[in-house]
């Protein structure tokens, strides 16, 4: 996804009332921020970005994990004009 993609590196730690997105608004909207900079397109705003982080983290039982959300531009090809 060289020169196609924008990504966040995000961490999920474990607490006491369950697990944490450390920084999740800012880091959901710095990713919304860079595809939109890019002019990739982006469907989902930054609350239903979250929430997919959520669901990652509830589907797969997870309690203190490193999450790397994606946007990338898959349908165009490479080349040149």
């Amino acid at each position: 996804h060289y020169g196609t993609s924008v990504f966040e590196g995000i961490r999920c730690y474990d607490s006491h009332k369950g697990p944490v997105v450390f920084r999740h608004r800012e880091h959901m909207q710095r990713l919304h921020d860079s595809a939109k900079i890019y002019r990739f397109p982006v469907s989902q705003s930054v609350d239903e970005l979250m929430e997919a982080c959520r669901e990652v983290i509830r589907t797969n039982n997870l309690t203190s994990a490193y999450i790397r959300p994606l946007v990338f531009v898959g349908d165009v090809g490479m080349g040149v004009n």
